[in-house]
């Protein structure tokens, strides 16, 4: 049986908890950032509560549209987000995304915890992914 492996993730972006909170869990603020570079996201559905559903669809700069969905496990606003992690289309298992926001000088360390992956290739494809993401949302903050 193969080991599962863990993406880890640390950056301090400079607004607040609450801001920053909310640029993963609104609609409008996820569209600006959310996907690697050269990908547009447009949420379909997000229903932040314990149990609510995201669905969001990621277009790729030759025309690819890739689907990421899940569900919402743990939120405790501004501070932590859990959420499960699909690929529509794709035969992986669900991972799991825990996103905590801590107040530091300066602004808020972001940390990102993406577990489950099934191979050292699937961690690394979501790390360029996510370290992506992560440089369009600093330039928001």
């Amino acid at each position: 049986m193969s080991q599962q492996k863990t993406l880890s993730l640390k950056q301090i972006f400079r607004t607040s908890p609450e801001k920053a909170f909310r640029a993963w869990t609104e609609k409008a603020e996820i569209e600006k950032w959310y996907g690697p570079e050269g990908f547009a996201t447009k949420v379909l559905e997000i229903d932040v509560r314990v149990g609510g559903k995201y669905r969001f669809s990621m277009h790729g700069p030759e025309g690819k549209v890739v689907i990421v969905f899940g569900v919402f496990q743990e939120i405790d606003n501004p501070k932590k987000l859990v959420f499960t992690w699909n690929w529509e289309d794709a035969n992986e298992p669900e991972t799991m995304v825990a996103v905590e926001f801590n107040p530091v000088s300066g602004g808020t360390e972001i940390t990102l915890t993406h577990s489950g992956f099934v191979s050292e290739e699937r961690k690394s494809e979501h790390n360029m992914g996510w370290s992506s993401s992560w440089n369009k949302l600093k330039q928001l903050y």
